[in-house]
């Protein structure tokens, strides 16, 4: 399942930033926080399948974070 960037809303997400809870594609997530330096330190999690978090009560399996209906 594809998830649409927030930003554009033209090309795959392929980044949430926790901070702006926001999904991006890699040429927003490089406009949005490449010329801040704030947001150069907002905390981003890819959304491949293969580098997904665990989740955050058992720590033990793989997990989304945030609603996927959203």
């Amino acid at each position: 399942m594809k998830i649409q960037c927030d930003a554009c809303e033209a090309a795959a997400a392929e980044v949430v930033c926790c901070t702006e809870e926001a999904a991006l594609c890699g040429g927003c997530d490089l406009r949005n926080h490449a010329g801040n330096t704030m947001a150069t330190n907002h905390p981003r999690l890819p959304l491949s399948a293969a580098v997904r978090p665990r989740c955050d009560t058992c720590q033990e399996t793989l997990g989304w974070f945030f609603c996927l209906e959203d």
